[in-house]
Formats: structure tokens, C-alpha cells, sequence
């Protein structure tokens, strides 16, 4: 009785962890890139409230751009949703993002902010260390996304 009650709490116990794995969400990406100024909602909502001259950029893939909508000028351009920041991933994305034709005639020194989904979403953070890679020095990366800015009811397009 004993051993099968251990291998019941043991097989309870795996299958615990197994299943909080499995629902814990995906890898936070960092909490700051060097070369980056990480901004929040409020911030980049008075930006554009005040008319401030920027580009705002959304990595994530069409289908989000276009169905779950976007903020307010942001252009769409998507790259790969590995979770990592190797400098593999990072020399492609600044690739796809050399190729990005909304992003030609943006200056090195113009202010870019970049975002995607939140905290778990890596996207935005390989187009802002890809940015300054490319020798962009006006970086900004709204790191919340859209999940906060959805949450304060902020508008889309």
C-alpha cells in the first residue's frame, strides 16, 4: 500500500509539472536590449497623441497586423517567431527587415518604436536588436505589445 500510494504522489507530481509546463506560456524575452530604450503604453500613446514623429513598427505575422488590428500608423513588417536572439536570427531579421519596403527611406537616427504581442511575443525584440545592428540609433521597443495596450482600450486600426 505504501509503494503504491509513493508511486501514485510521484506520478502526480510529474504530471503536474508536465502540465504547468505545458500551460505556463512561452519564454519571456528579456526585460532590456542594450541599444534600446524600452517604452510602455502610456508613453507611446501620448507619442502619438502629440502627433510625435515616428515610424511604429509591428513584426508579427500578417494575420495579426491585418485580423487583430494594429496601432495607430504602424507598419507591418513580419519576421520569424523563433524565441531566441542568436545572432543567426538576428542577422535574418535584419535582413527581412533590410527588405521591408515601409521601412526604406527611414533614416538611422529617425525614431522607430517596435512592438508585437507582449512579454512572451519575440518578434519585437529581434527587430529592435536587428535595428541597431543595422546602425539605427533611435530605437524603442514597447515590450507590453498589445496585449497591454489592448487591456487600457487604447485604439486600433
Amino acid at each position: 500500500m505504501k509503494k503504491s500510494l509513493k508511486t501514485l504522489l510521484m506520478s502526480m507530481t510529474v504530471f503536474a509539472l508536465l502540465v504547468s509546463q505545458a500551460y505556463a506560456g512561452k519564454k519571456e524575452t528579456p526585460a532590456s536590449i542594450k541599444g534600446v530604450t524600452t517604452v510602455d503604453a502610456d508613453t507611446v500613446k501620448g507619442w502619438l497623441d502629440n502627433g510625435e514623429e515616428m515610424v511604429v513598427l509591428d513584426p508579427r505575422k500578417s494575420g495579426d497586423y491585418n485580423q487583430k488590428g494594429h496601432l495607430p500608423t504602424a507598419i507591418s513588417c513580419p519576421l520569424d517567431t523563433d524565441a531566441e536572439l542568436s545572432d543567426k536570427v538576428i542577422s535574418k531579421a535584419a535582413k527581412d527587415l533590410a527588405n521591408c519596403d515601409e521601412l526604406k527611406g527611414v533614416g538611422k537616427g529617425d525614431k522607430i518604436v517596435a512592438y508585437c504581442n507582449g512579454t512572451t511575443c519575440w518578434m519585437s525584440p529581434k527587430a529592435v536588436t536587428a535595428l541597431v545592428k543595422m546602425g539605427y540609433t533611435n530605437v524603442y521597443w514597447f515590450r507590453e505589445g498589445m496585449k497591454v495596450w489592448n487591456e487600457k482600450g487604447y485604439p486600433v486600426e
